[in-house]
């Protein structure tokens, strides 16, 4: 190696990026929470605006008024599920069936 050449850089692991995320569910859709973004939680945002419950921007963010929102729909519709405040097969049957 000359001496003015730098030595390589060290190799390093790094984590793919979190762009899109979900926690994918079988055969009813994703269940999404909060920290997911995308197309899906677009349209979650968009039902709930619809049905007058979501006054937040629609940007794909599921964020902490997002979450509020979902909370206050399953308790409102009287849906018993395992994690309140995310939208799962339960809350997806009740907003869009």
């Amino acid at each position: 190696m000359p001496l003015d050449a730098k030595p390589p850089a060290p190799l390093t692991a790094t984590a793919p990026p979190a762009s899109a995320t979900t926690t994918p569910t079988t055969g009813e859709g994703q269940t999404l929470r909060q920290g997911d973004s995308g197309a899906e939680v677009r349209k979650l945002q968009r039902l709930l605006a619809a049905r007058g419950a979501y006054d937040g921007e629609i940007n794909g963010q599921f964020d902490k008024h997002l979450k509020t929102v979902v909370s206050k729909f399953q308790r409102d519709h009287g849906l018993r599920v395992e994690n309140l405040g995310t939208y799962g097969p339960k809350t997806r049957k009740a907003l869009e069936g």
